[in-house]
């Protein structure tokens, strides 16, 4: 009986030996997803930073554009720097 139960032992050690290696190979490819997800992530957020900053210099440029707009002598004429209301026949 004692030899009965070494073998199952055996086998079931190399059973076990045969899935830690199928396990260990999923995780090293699991490991290598996350490497390559934080990395698109990492860019990711470096296009949003720019993308960003690209949004402040075009709202400060149409800001200063319309403030200068709004102080031209062309508009002073029209009163407010509002636009003329068109008519409608």
């Amino acid at each position: 009986m004692a030899v009965l139960t070494t073998a199952r032992a055996v086998m079931k050690d190399a059973a076990t030996r045969k899935e830690v290696v199928k396990i260990q190979e999923h995780l090293r490819l699991l490991a290598k997803d996350f490497e390559r997800f934080g990395k698109r992530m990492n860019g990711l957020s470096k296009h949003i930073r720019q993308a960003g900053a690209g949004m402040v210099t075009v709202l400060r440029d149409r800001g200063s554009t319309r403030q200068a707009g709004i102080n031209s002598p062309r508009n002073a004429r029209r009163g407010c720097g509002q636009r003329p209301v068109p008519a409608y026949p």
